[in-house]
């Protein structure tokens, strides 16, 4: 199987060049650029900056923190990828390091993401879903 995708790899042509419009692809890669700079924001502020507080409980600690976080990395990983393509081309030195660490964290990210899911889905209490009581509270006489 290994074999097979190396041989697509290698029998491929390489990627088209670009036809369309100069200016609307110049914004477009403008536009992925500059979205990459929240991601990153997010990563450190989230990741770094607010477990450093004394206030707030890290990220590391909840299934869900650790889920957000996880899936903000793996945004600005893909974020960086697609970047460094755009502008330095297929060929820049490392890229096939930077794809396996950027698409591996999305893949990470996104398996913890259907986990996480799973773990939750399964904990809604019984008397959440009540009808007819005052605020949905439980019946103290059950």
């Amino acid at each position: 199987m290994i074999d097979l995708v190396v041989q697509h790899a290698v029998a491929a042509p390489p990627f088209p060049q670009n036809t369309g419009d100069p200016v609307l692809t110049g914004i477009g890669d403008w536009l992925q650029a500059v979205g990459a700079l929240p991601s990153l924001y997010f990563v450190l502020s989230y990741g770094v900056v607010r477990p450093l507080r004394r206030k707030y409980v890290p990220w590391w600690k909840d299934r869900v923190g650790t889920l957000i976080f996880m899936l903000g990395l793996a945004l600005f990983a893909i974020s960086v990828v697609v970047t460094l393509s755009l502008f330095l081309g297929i060929g820049y030195p490392g890229r096939e390091i930077v794809r396996i660490v950027g698409y591996g964290m999305f893949a990470i990210a996104t398996i913890y993401l259907v986990f996480i899911y799973e773990l939750e889905a399964n904990k809604v209490a019984p008397h959440v879903w009540t009808v007819g009581k005052k605020g949905n509270a439980p019946d103290p006489k059950e």
